[in-house]
């Protein structure tokens, strides 16, 4: 297929590398198209666009944005994927009028780590996971997208070095250059889940990016509201785990000290999430539809 198989409507949004449209086919589908100028990009961020094609062409899971095709047209390169009509989870937070109760708070986190284990168990480190890669579908099923970033380890590279993703939400391995792996990813997910329980609120925040980092390296954020139990405080310092070194002995400074390895596995997070909510995504999933009069533009419809 091609341009001319397609009707372009409205721009949904523009980044540094390209454009992003609402299309319709001839049928009256809706997808979105990724359009990047190929004669102005630098050779980075063409082999990032080409790498996000190649990833999201293979793959197929209910919690991942699906890809449909790609071609060259006038020098332009399109990538068609799934449409999300309701948005990102960031534009979603921002306008709640109230906290998400624990059961809809924990419904979207099951959702998005469910999609997040399935790219790790294809050794796929998404390595942006942000409010604004996480896109509303239909039924308002989170999904996740943008995968301009991401990358796939093989077993000769079990982790990966190159510094990328967004500083709010960068692990404090990321922030001292070292080298990294899925847990990198879980930390992200921990600020999600901070994010998703205090109406848009990041844990670490601060006026400059220097504050920022060093707010992650020390491990400073306010606790969530207390009307989250036991099980979601647990869940977020797990993601967001400190090790306390003794530095010293004499007037017991300490320091913290970060292990990734002490996070869990997006495996054992979603065993951890169906055995206390008692149903998968997809249940749930039909549980939440059920609850809806009217499509809602909005995460209170959950």
């Amino acid at each position: 297929m091609g341009r001319n198989d397609y009707e372009f409507l409205e721009v949904l949004g523009r980044g540094a590398s390209g454009v992003c449209r609402k299309i319709k086919d001839k049928q009256g589908h809706i997808f979105v198209i990724k359009q990047i100028d190929l004669s102005f990009v630098a050779q980075e961020e063409l082999d990032s666009a080409i790498s996000e094609s190649g990833l999201l062409s293979s793959l197929s899971h209910p919690n991942v944005i699906k890809f449909y095709e790609d071609y060259i047209d006038d020098e332009m390169l399109h990538i068609v994927m799934e449409y999300a009509p309701y948005g990102t989870l960031k534009q979603n937070l921002s306008t709640m009028p109230a906290a998400l109760p624990e059961e809809n708070a924990m419904w979207i986190f099951q959702n998005i780590i469910n999609g997040l284990t399935y790219l790790h168990q294809k050794k796929i480190l998404h390595r942006d996971l942000k409010s604004d890669n996480i896109f509303i579908g239909e039924q308002h099923i989170p999904k996740l997208g943008d995968f301009g970033v991401a990358k796939r380890l093989n077993t000769a590279q079990p982790m990966a070095v190159s510094v990328v993703g967004t500083p709010l939400y960068l692990s404090p391995e990321l922030c001292n250059g070292q080298p990294y792996d899925a847990k990198s990813d879980v930390w992200a997910c921990g600020v999600l889940l901070y994010e998703i329980c205090s109406q848009g609120r990041l844990p670490f925040h601060a006026g400059n990016h220097g504050a920022v980092i060093k707010k992650i390296l020390m491990g400073e954020y306010a606790p969530l509201p207390s009307r989250y139990s036991a099980f979601v405080q647990d869940l977020l310092g797990s993601c967001l785990r400190q090790v306390r070194i003794v530095v010293c002995c004499a007037c017991w400074l300490t320091l913290p000290a970060q292990n990734p390895t002490e996070r869990p596995s997006t495996e054992q997070m979603m065993s951890q999430l169906v055995n206390h909510t008692g149903t998968t995504t997809e249940s749930s999933a039909k549980s939440q539809v059920r609850k809806q009069t009217e499509p809602c533009r909005s995460l209170t419809a959950w």
